[in-house]
This record gives structure tokens, C-alpha cells and sequence, in this order.
């Protein structure tokens, strides 16, 4: 490995930002050996005075802040009791850096265990969206949680060969050299056996979706596909979409979970 590359590559995935954002959440700072992991939790209305019934982990995308993270995909059902946790990356907020993807790899993981310890066997689900479905996919590869949700999946590796300019082939061939397999989306997915919902925005000009698709395909556990007409980063979805979205966050939530799917695939 190439610690000038990893280097550079890791300024050129991550936007961190540090200042102050004001939040409603609560705030859990969670130890680990290179520092502290900042992690902010929400519980939604629905709990009230009762214990959640499903802990959600949420994976932002590449420049996100959990400060400011929703409670997606348990936004979408008013009865559902649950409580969502969001980690600001290395770097990012008060989690102690340095920026790295490894780092990044290793907080996920670190992250979720701490989530399902808390948790104490309720469900555990893992949610994300954009460069987030890479930590995503490696926690499922990695752990057993109840569902998954994977929105705009974005194989970072695959992606970084398809925008480099053509002129800049050798940087995308060393990107591609050093980039961490913890975060490689095609070789987690072909692991992870917990069952998916994969989100594939149509209108997507970050990860086409034939890249998409290529990681639904490897998908070693039971998955769902549905297609909405949307962008990448698109977070108001059409209402007939927002619709179909609710019914597979209900089906998961509330119905047992089989090996075969109860809505079929949208092709």
C-alpha cells in the first residue's frame, strides 16, 4: 500500500467539518483505541415512555453529519417505536480523527456492536445511503443484523474508475490499488446474509445503475429491489414511490422474516 495514496484518497472521498451543529439528539460518546466515536441518538414519537422494539444504525453519505441525519426508513411509519443511531466518521465532528477510510471501516463495526449491546437482542436494522452503503455492506458482511437497507448503493472503488477523466487513468488505477477491502461494496455484498432493500434512484448520475445492479446481484442473502424515480442525493421521494418504500419498512418491522420475498422484485 501506498501510504502517499491512501493519503490523498481519503481527502478526496471525505468532506470533513467540525463545527458546532445544534441537534435535538442525544449525544453518546463511545471509546475506542484511536480516540472517541461521536454518536447521536433519536428515538421516534412513537416511543414515547415505552423502549424501542428496533435499533436502527445510519450510514450518511460522504460529507453527512449525523447531527443532522433523519430518522429514515422508521420515519415513514408513524407507530414505529425505535430508536435510530447515527456516528459522525473519524474527523468529523467530535470524533477523534485522523480521516481514513480504514478508520472509517473499523467505526462502523466498532459502532454497531456498541448499538446491539445497548439494544440487548431487539431488532437491529442497518440503513445506508451513498458512500454510507459501503460501511453499510461491511457491517452485514461482518455482523447479523435483521435487515438492511441500501440506498443509491455506491461502489466507491468502481465509481472512482468511471468519473476520473480518461487522462487521469493512472490515479484511478492507484485509487483502485489502495482502496481498503473492508469498504469493497462488490466483495461485502457477496457475504452479507442479512435480508436487503436495495433503493435504485433512476435518475442516478453518481452510481448508474448498472453498477447498482451489479452489487444487487451479488448480494449473497435474501434481497428486494425497488426502482424510484429520483436522484442520487434526492431525498423527497414521489409520493407512489414514498408509498411502495412504507410497505417493505412495514413488511420488515412487523412481519417475520422469510428467505423469499413477499413483494417480488421490481425489475
Amino acid at each position: 500500500m501506498n501510504p502517499f495514496a491512501n493519503a490523498v484518497l481519503d481527502r478526496f472521498i471525505f468532506r470533513p467539518s467540525r463545527q458546532p451543529i445544534p441537534t435535538r439528539k442525544q449525544e453518546f460518546l463511545l471509546d475506542v483505541p484511536w480516540g472517541k466515536i461521536q454518536i447521536w441518538r433519536e428515538r421516534t414519537p412513537a416511543c414515547g415512555n415505552a423502549e424501542p422494539e428496533v435499533f436502527l444504525l445510519r450510514f450518511l453519505g460522504a460529507r453527512g453529519r449525523a447531527e443532522m441525519g433523519t430518522t429514515d426508513p422508521l420515519n415513514r411509519l408513524p407507530d414505529a417505536k425505535g430508536e435510530v443511531w447515527i456516528a459522525n466518521p473519524p474527523g468529523f465532528g467530535s470524533s477523534t480523527g485522523p480521516v481514513s477510510l480504514r478508520h472509517y471501516a473499523a467505526s462502523a463495526l466498532l459502532t454497531f456492536d456498541a448499538m446491539c449491546k445497548y439494544a440487548a437482542g431487539r431488532k437491529t436494522w442497518l440503513y445506508g445511503q451513498s458512500f454510507g452503503t459501503t460501511a453499510a455492506l461491511h457491517v452485514a458482511a461482518h455482523r447479523s443484523s435483521d435487515w438492511l437497507v441500501l440506498k443509491n448503493v455506491t461502489p466507491a472503488r468502481e465509481i472512482l474508475r468511471l468519473h476520473l477523466p480518461h487522462g487521469l487513468k493512472w490515479l484511478a488505477d492507484t485509487f483502485a490499488l489502495n482502496f481498503p477491502t473492508e469498504l469493497d461494496a462488490l466483495g461485502n455484498a457477496a457475504l452479507a446474509q442479512a435480508p436487503a432493500l436495495f433503493l435504485i434512484s433512476q435518475q442516478d448520475r453518481l452510481a448508474p445503475m448498472s453498477l447498482q445492479r451489479s452489487v444487487h446481484n451479488a448480494y449473497r442473502g435474501p434481497s428486494e429491489l425497488c426502482l424510484i424515480d429520483a436522484t442520487h442525493d434526492q431525498h423527497v421521494l414521489e409520493p407512489d414511490d414514498d408509498k411502495r418504500y412504507a410497505e417493505f419498512v412495514a413488511h420488515a418491522l412487523w412481519c417475520p422474516v422469510t428467505r423469499q420475498s413477499s413483494f417480488g422484485i421490481q425489475a
